[in-house]
C-alpha cells in the first residue's frame, strides 16, 4: 500500500502525517516552523522526513505563498519570505529522495472541500479560511480555478478601502482575519500589543457574554459579509465555506450569515433580487490543508503518468 507523507507547512507549525491514498491517518504531529533561515528549514523537513517518513513513496506539501504546483516552484513565501522564488521541491526532493508536490495552503483546503468535503458537487464555489492572514481557494465550473500566475483566490492581498491605499487595515488579509478580530477587540477593551489575545481566549470571552466581544464579532462578521457579497457577485458562486481555527465555534458562522442576510436589507441600492450564495462552515477542520495536499498530488501524478 502506498503510504505519503503529507506536510503542512505555516508560519507558525510544521503539522505532518503518514496518509494512505484514501486519507486515512496513520501517525501524525507538528512541530514549530524555523524561520530564521531557509537553511534551517530545510534541514528540519529533512529530520522529520528521517524519523517518520521513512518508506513512504511521495511527500505532498501544503505551505503558504503563491505556487507553481506543476514546476515545484514558490512564487512568493507568504509567511516564509525565504522561500520566495525557490525551486523548493527539487531542494526537498534531493534532501530526501522522494517526489515532493507542492500546494498553495488555500488552495489545498479547497482541493478538500471540492472533493469529499463541503463543496463536493458544487460547481461554482469557494473556501474563505480565516487565519492570520485569510486564505482561499475558488472552485469554477467543477474545477479548483488557481489562474495564470496562481494567484485566484488570494483574498488577504484584496484591498477593502481605496482611501487607505498601502495601510495593513485596508487590507482584506488583515480586515477580515482572526488578526483583525482580535484587534477589533482589543481596541475596544484599550488592550496594549503585547498582552497574549487568542482567538480561544477570545471566544471565552464571548461566551462569558463580554458586550466587547459581541460587539467586535459583529463588525468583524460585517465586514467578512460585505466581501462574501462581492464574491458572489462577481463570480456568482452557489457555496461559501469557512474555515480556520476559530470557525469551530459556531457562534463565527452564525454570526457571518446573518450579517450576510442584514446587508441585502440596509443598502441604499436595491439589492432584493441579486443573487444569494449559502454560507457553510468547512466540513476539514486542521487537516484540510494535508488531505488537499494529498488530493492535489494523486490529480497531478495522474495527469503526468
Amino acid at each position: 500500500m502506498n503510504r505519503c507523507f503529507v506536510l503542512d507547512i505555516g508560519g507558525t507549525a510544521i503539522k505532518y502525517s503518514v496518509m494512505d491514498e484514501q486519507a486515512n491517518i496513520y501517525d501524525s504531529g507538528s512541530v514549530p516552523t524555523p524561520r530564521e533561515s531557509q537553511e534551517a528549514f530545510l534541514h528540519e523537513i529533512h529530520r522529520l522526513y528521517r524519523e517518520y517518513g521513512k518508506g513512504c513513496t511521495a511527500m505532498p506539501v501544503s505551505l503558504p505563498g503563491l505556487t507553481d504546483s506543476d514546476h515545484g516552484c514558490m512564487i512568493t513565501g507568504g509567511a516564509l519570505q525565504f522561500n520566495a522564488g525557490q525551486p523548493l521541491a527539487a531542494q526537498m526532493e534531493e534532501l530526501c529522495g522522494i517526489p515532493v508536490h507542492l500546494e498553495n495552503d488555500g488552495k489545498a483546503a479547497a482541493w478538500a472541500e471540492m472533493e469529499s468535503g463541503a463543496l463536493q458537487g458544487i460547481e461554482n464555489g469557494a473556501v474563505f479560511i480565516i487565519g492570520t492572514g485569510v486564505a482561499g481557494g475558488l472552485v469554477l465550473n467543477g474545477k479548483l480555478f488557481k489562474g495564470k500566475d496562481f494567484s485566484a483566490g488570494e483574498y488577504s492581498y484584496l484591498n477593502v478601502n481605496d482611501t487607505e491605499w498601502g495601510q495593513l487595515g485596508a487590507m482584506m488579509g488583515f480586515r477580515c482575519s482572526t488578526t483583525g478580530l482580535l484587534g477589533l477587540y482589543r481596541s475596544r477593551k484599550n488592550m496594549p500589543e503585547e498582552q497574549e489575545l487568542s482567538g480561544r481566549d477570545f471566544f471565552h470571552a464571548y461566551d462569558e457574554g463580554d458586550p466587547d466581544a459581541v460587539q467586535a464579532l459583529e463588525t468583524f462578521a460585517r465586514s467578512v459579509a460585505v466581501q462574501l457579497y462581492n464574491l458572489t457577485m462577481l463570480l456568482d458562486v452557489e457555496r461559501i465555506a469557512i474555515g480556520g481555527g476559530i470557525s469551530n465555534h459556531p457562534a463565527l458562522v452564525e454570526t457571518i450569515r446573518k450579517a450576510y442576510h442584514d446587508i441585502h436589507y440596509d443598502s441604499a441600492f436595491p439589492l432584493d433580487n441579486t443573487p444569494r450564495t449559502e454560507i457553510v462552515k468547512c466540513r476539514y477542520g486542521s487537516e484540510a490543508n494535508q488531505i488537499g495536499a494529498l488530493y492535489s498530488w494523486l490529480e497531478y501524478r495522474g495527469r503526468n503518468q
